[in-house]
């Protein structure tokens, strides 16, 4: 009786037809997880470059801004000290660019992804102490990005003649 039972192949396609549909199923997983996947770090990507592009307009705004003050101090002045204390300012004068935070939202940028951009813009000068130079003529502009919590900075360098 033993050997008609192994020699009995009923029911072999029931076990092939299982074993294949095994097989598609985790295939056919594989394959999902993996376009969910990019579809993410796709949607990622996109918002870190919106994020950059917002920082980098936040700098630019900023620095045309800055540019239109530059040009009508050195109008209205006759030496580098004046020059630079009619820029820069003291600080009990409201003139004063330096350590202050400037945040542009509304008035530059539209909704991205269903929230509101920003980008925070900040001037410092620059640690020349080793140098043995004006350090008012050396400046550092940080602009920050965000959207969706996601925020890139950008960083510029600049001198002042």
């Amino acid at each position: 009786m033993g050997k008609k039972i192994i020699k009995n192949e009923s029911g072999m396609a029931m076990v092939a037809v299982m074993m294949s549909l095994l097989v598609l199923s985790i295939l056919g997983t594989a394959a999902v997880t993996m376009a969910s996947s990019n579809v993410k770090v796709g949607l990622e990507e996109r918002e870190l470059q919106a994020a950059y592009y917002i920082a980098e307009a936040g700098a630019t705004y900023y620095m045309e801004d800055l540019r239109n003050d530059i040009m009508v101090v050195h109008g209205s002045t006759n030496n580098a000290d004046d020059f630079f204390d009619a820029l820069v300012g003291k600080e009990e004068q409201p003139g004063d660019r330096l350590g202050k935070i400037e945040e542009y939202k509304e008035e530059l940028f539209e909704l991205e992804y269903g929230s509101q951009p920003k980008a925070v813009v900040k001037l410092t000068q620059l640690n020349t102490d080793q140098l043995n130079t004006d350090k008012r003529r050396y400046y550092i502009l940080e602009s920050t990005g965000e959207v969706d919590n996601i925020s890139r900075t950008v960083i510029k360098k600049f001198t002042l003649d």
